[in-house]
């Protein structure tokens, strides 16, 4: 059992992907929290998602502006006058250093407890410590319910494994050439 999935404990719909990334978890843990629009980005193809308006720009360094987040905060996944108000998601679990699970954009903990029983999914980010130099990345999705046609839902999966396998890469990258260079001899 991963942070988060007692939330969405008998998903109609899960995926768990991982990358390990040669660095410790603590030299990870910076770029998670520091996802979303308007922040670090999605460290994806962010020319994809600025084609449905998303304005989305990827960090390709830490930023002590975007390091504080806590549960409740948002992520907002465009900006807030697109796609009605509902790109976002809310930090629903924060282990620092190990977990982060997004969930529904509800108002209240109650309200956003219910969406996820009721079929919104969550999004888990977890860093698993291989040893002392290594990290595996796991990131996971569930979901209760699929509301559309099944041809509907294998387009959606297919372009989350997409833009989600990017994401991981891009996340691998910056943190192993962040690694790299603060361990280089000036």
């Amino acid at each position: 059992m991963l942070p988060g999935d007692d939330l969405v404990p008998d998903p109609a719909f899960a995926s768990t992907r991982a990358i390990t990334i040669g660095v410790p978890a603590e030299a990870v843990w910076p770029w998670l929290v520091q996802i979303g629009q308007g922040r670090g980005g999605f460290y994806s193809y962010s020319w994809l998602e600025n084609l449905v308006g998303a304005d989305i720009h990827n960090a390709d360094r830490i930023v002590s502006a975007w390091q504080d987040m806590r549960v409740g905060h948002t992520v907002r996944m465009a900006p807030p006058e697109r796609f009605g108000g509902h790109g976002r998601a809310i930090v629903m679990m924060l282990e620092p250093g190990r977990a982060l699970v997004l969930g529904p954009a509800m108002e209240s903990p109650e309200a956003r407890q219910a969406a996820v029983q009721t079929g919104a999914g969550t999004w888990a980010f977890i860093l698993d410590p291989i040893d002392a130099q290594t990290t595996r990345l796991i990131v996971r999705t569930r979901s209760h319910a699929w509301e559309a046609p099944q041809v509907v839902f294998h387009l959606y999966d297919l372009a989350h494994f997409i833009m989600e396998r990017k994401m991981m890469q891009g996340i691998k990258q910056r943190a192993e050439r962040a690694r790299q260079v603060a361990s280089t001899p000036a």
